[in-house]
């Protein structure tokens, strides 16, 4: 306790030693790139043009630096710097610092916003605060904020699981920074509630009750990487919004840090979902799972549906980053895409018996008919049986591979296509599509689209009007 009289001056040298050694004590100011000044007062001097001042909360800001401007997100550049009333290169934090700024007019600033370097500011109307109080505290009561050199009224909401946290909810929004410090006063009458320091400045709306927010709110610095000890905690994987919620940062200052890791491999980017590497063998296990399921509950299709695979999956991804996780099972070979549709590599299509029986009589139908692939209708009556079932028999026989689609309307069973194959290779030297023709007994009609499939599967080649086995 010190003892200290303005009229008389006892006790003031005290006063200034305890200061200066509580300040020594304190060490040096972490040291920033970040930087952002709470705007007190926006003038104008002739031949200067917008002068903002205020004291400087964090980083240093030099003549030429690039700055945003919040709420607004307006682009600025900071012409002159003063610090203290002297024209300077440089300001430092704590310094009393005047900004000559150009890119945004007068009529945009005021009180209350801040300018600051590209990702140091968050424009929030929803922030989780460290709680000091010095009055009791009412959940969902009206308050008065107090952030940097603005006042806002919105409303303090407290947590069960976090009872030296709470979360204010603005009804306007603010610039604001992790670590600021903060004023909460009641709405009326104005009288002191609590101090408090920003956790997460970029906060979502929870509940009073939600077990969750302890974890959020407790988050302590490691030295590991924080967005990689995060991720290693979500086995799931974890959006950008979170990942930037949790650790109090914009999107744009996390942004380099993201992409390092991408290039690097320590994380997995899908489309706004991360995931570290330890963890993606299990995710993909759980989609593989989700499509065996699946097949079980559907035997006689041959794929299942993307939407279908990720709702089974349970892992609540969006459906841009689920593509573009699919993607990356199909290239590790995990999984078999066909168009829209998915298949398990392992899954083979269950038919009954009296299916199996219908369709080993449509294929041998086929196969009696050489080149000359039968339609439904003509299959219909051979084998006896309605058009609607011979046209399922050919998709479940198409998804066995029982039967091959060479062309819309034109199937044939693989022993069919072996048995032309052998025919060509017996040419022994180019031929022409009639010389395939007579060699098969079929008509134009089948083989130039039995040609043109062999030519796209890579067993023959067309040179001019002829072609050559290369297959």
């Amino acid at each position: 306790l010190l003892r200290v009289s303005a009229h008389s001056g006892s006790g003031v040298e005290e006063l200034k030693n305890a200061l200066r050694d509580t300040i020594l004590d304190l060490g040096p100011r972490p040291t920033t790139s970040a930087w952002f000044l709470p705007i007190d007062r926006v003038f104008t001097v002739e031949g200067h043009g917008t002068i903002v001042t205020g004291t400087l909360a964090t980083g240093s800001v030099s003549e030429g630096a690039e700055a945003v401007l919040m709420p607004g997100h307006h682009k600025a550049r900071i012409r002159g710097v003063e610090t203290h009333g002297q024209r300077s290169t440089t300001a430092e934090v704590g310094m009393r610092t005047a900004l000559n700024v150009t890119g945004v007019r007068k009529e945009a600033l005021h009180r209350g916003q801040a300018l600051g370097s590209v990702g140091s500011l968050s424009e929030t109307d929803c922030l989780n605060v460290r709680l000091a109080a010095v009055d009791s505290l009412q959940h969902g009561c009206r308050v008065r904020v107090h952030i940097g050199t603005g006042e806002f009224i919105g409303r303090l909401f407290l947590f069960d699981h976090a009872p030296d946290f709470g979360q204010v909810r603005l009804e306007e929004v603010a610039a604001c920074a992790r670590g600021q410090r903060i004023v909460i006063r009641r709405y009326s009458p104005p009288t002191l509630l609590a101090g408090g320091e920003i956790v997460t400045p970029n906060a979502k709306p929870r509940r009073k009750n939600d077990a969750s927010v302890r974890e959020l709110l407790l988050q302590k610095d490691t030295e590991g990487d924080p967005i990689l000890d995060l991720l290693a905690r979500h086995p799931l994987g974890a959006t950008t919004d979170s990942l930037c919620e949790a650790l109090g940062k914009t999107p744009q200052a996390l942004g380099d840090a993201f992409e390092q890791h991408k290039r690097s491999g320590a994380a997995l980017g899908f489309a706004g979902i991360w995931l570290a590497p330890e963890h993606f063998p299990a995710v993909a296990q759980r989609v593989r799972e989700a499509m065996e399921s699946l097949h079980k509950g559907q035997p006689q299709s041959a794929t299942v549906s993307k939407s279908q695979v990720l709702a089974e999956s349970g892992l609540g991804w969006p459906a841009k980053s689920f593509d573009r996780l699919l993607a990356k099972l199909v290239d590790e070979g995990l999984v078999n895409a066909r168009g829209s549709s998915l298949a398990h590599p392992d899954h083979k299509i269950s038919l009954n018996e009296k299916q199996a029986a219908l369709l080993q009589r449509v294929v041998s139908a086929m196969i009696e008919s050489g080149a000359s692939a039968p339609s439904s209708e003509d299959l219909a009556q051979s084998v006896g049986a309605p058009v609607q079932a011979i046209d399922e028999m050919i998709r479940l026989g198409i998804e066995t591979g029982a039967l091959i689609k060479v062309d819309d309307g034109i199937f044939y069973p693989p022993a069919v296509l072996d048995q032309m194959k052998e025919t060509v290779r017996a040419f022994g030297r180019p031929f022409t599509v009639a010389q395939f023709r007579d060699a098969t007994k079929s008509s134009r009609k089948y083989a130039l689209p039995l040609l043109q499939y062999f030519d796209e599967t890579r067993f023959t080649k067309r040179v001019d009007d002829e072609r050559i086995v290369i297959g």
